[in-house]
């Protein structure tokens, strides 16, 4: 059920996200508003809303709740699939202004839900849990990126163990992520 909730949590600020933005930049040329006040107006309007509650309230619960029930250790915030060369970082904020020249599936300790999606970043995995609410979230669902918290420690290291390789990952029906080395992908 809490799947389900967070689902359609998702899928509304989805269409609040594509109903609002539109009007938010026309009006926000047309007053010379900062740009950056322009392109986050509708994440801020939507985490005035009851929606933040809710996803506060989803983000306590669920590893709780995946404990109880025996759950897998994923939690899939923005589902896509991605192929990149692995890439680790401490965290996320401290890369956050970076290019990356090859497509990037980038392994980050520390997630906060602030910063930006480095250019060329296909996914990015964490074990850190992060509101669905938060700005990488929206980010991530707009750009079709994947984006994912692993709840055990032993998937992260073995995509850590990837570092500087190409791999595939997709989430299968189960909601895990999955992954597996791209051979000969390594001048691309």
């Amino acid at each position: 059920v809490l799947d389900r909730v967070e689902r359609s949590l998702g899928t509304l600020i989805d269409r609040y996200q594509s109903l609002l933005q539109p009007k938010a930049e026309y009006l926000g040329n047309s007053f010379h508003a900062a740009p950056w006040t322009v392109s986050i107006f509708s994440e801020e309007v939507i985490r005035g809303t009851l929606a933040s509650t809710l996803s506060m309230v989803i983000r306590n619960l669920q590893p709780v709740l995946r404990r109880t029930a025996h759950l897998g250790d994923w939690q899939v915030i923005s589902r896509a699939s991605a192929t990149g060369q692995v890439q680790v970082a401490d965290s996320l904020r401290a890369i956050q202004g970076n290019r990356f020249e090859k497509l990037t599936v980038l392994i980050a300790g520390d997630v906060g839900g602030e910063e930006e999606i480095p250019e060329n970043v296909t996914a990015v995995i964490t074990s850190r849990q992060t509101d669905v609410l938060s700005h990488l979230a929206v980010r991530a669902r707009d750009s079709k990126m994947l984006f994912a918290t692993c709840y055990s420690q032993q998937p992260i290291d073995e995509l850590k163990s990837f570092q500087g390789r190409f791999l595939r990952l997709d989430v299968n029906s189960a909601g895990d992520v999955t992954f597996r080395e791209e051979i000969g992908r390594a001048h691309v």
